[in-house]
């Protein structure tokens, strides 16, 4: 079932562009987002009507719309993928499986999960492995929202806002380059370790990204068991009142925490003789439609 709506914001990496947020703002677009997500996942029966389990394969802040009251919307299903079912689907779902080809085709190589990367997606039980892979590429987005929120930067001065990955590898990284980062040294987006002092749960927001980004695609969350988590996130510390001491308490939390790193060059896999563009744009890429 789609629903269009209209979206005056424009896409998510417009509006982090142009905005900050607060905490409660930032809490709803993840919320939401998560909310989405766990839904086109889920395969429901409902008032006689069947909606299949669907993977969306390009979750990026581009295919991202956002709603006037703040909300996010899931757009772009031009990769979409209709998932096995676990219950007896009607008789027009579809019933073949699509070719290993079809399952690993994928959309902005910036948020695709390292499995599609270096080809290692299970593809015996590939829904479940597509799944694993949108919850990875939403994790990015959590961490550009929540690199924008007024009430996780201790002066109140959020950074100028970046893609995932956009500080190491720069605004166009190629798929070596993202398969060295994000496979072989299994490095992930700068977590400011003030972020741990941030809520009533310190390291909370550092484990919450980091069992959504696992290498281990096994052992991440599911999008709905993220929803649930990111619904009990309490208030932060207001920015004029982090705890004393916080950049200490911080840096003993999260003592592999380093200066952010600037744009850097890394070696192409070995066995990949050429390197793509960094973003392969699906069926109406240009102009997502909200779902």
């Amino acid at each position: 079932v789609l629903l269009l709506s209209a979206s005056p914001q424009g896409s998510l990496c417009h509006y982090l562009t142009q905005h900050t947020s607060d905490w409660k703002s930032s809490l709803r677009m993840a919320v939401s987002l998560a909310k989405g997500l766990a839904f086109l996942h889920e395969e429901r029966w409902q008032h006689g009507q069947y909606k299949p389990g669907i993977a969306h394969r390009d979750l990026s802040s581009q295919n991202v719309l956002i709603r006037e009251d703040g909300s996010c919307v899931i757009g772009d299903l031009g990769l979409a993928l209709v998932l096995p079912g676990l219950s007896q689907p009607p008789t027009w779902a579809p019933t073949q499986p699509p070719g290993p080809a079809a399952i690993m085709e994928a959309g902005t190589y910036r948020y695709m999960a390292p499995e599609l990367l270096d080809k290692t997606l299970d593809l015996q039980d590939w829904g479940t492995a597509l799944r694993r892979a949108d919850v990875y590429s939403l994790a990015l987005l959590l961490w550009e929202i929540l690199s924008r929120c007024l009430d996780l930067s201790p002066d109140h001065r959020p950074p100028p806002f970046q893609l995932a990955y956009e500080a190491e590898l720069g605004s166009a990284p190629t798929t070596c380059e993202l398969w060295a980062l994000a496979v072989d040294e299994r490095r992930r987006p700068y977590i400011p370790s003030t972020w741990s002092c941030s809520t009533t749960d310190p390291g909370g927001l550092r484990e919450l990204l980091e069992d959504c980004w696992d290498a281990d695609p096994e052992a991440r969350l599911t999008a709905e068991c993220l929803q649930q988590r990111l619904a009990t996130m309490t208030h932060p510390w207001p920015a004029d009142s982090f705890p004393e001491g916080c950049e200490l308490v911080c840096s003993s939390l999260c003592p592999e925490d380093c200066p952010s790193p600037g744009p850097i060059i890394l070696p192409c896999r070995p066995q990949l003789s050429t390197c793509h563009s960094s973003i392969h744009q699906g069926p109406g890429s240009r102009n997502p439609q909200p779902a």
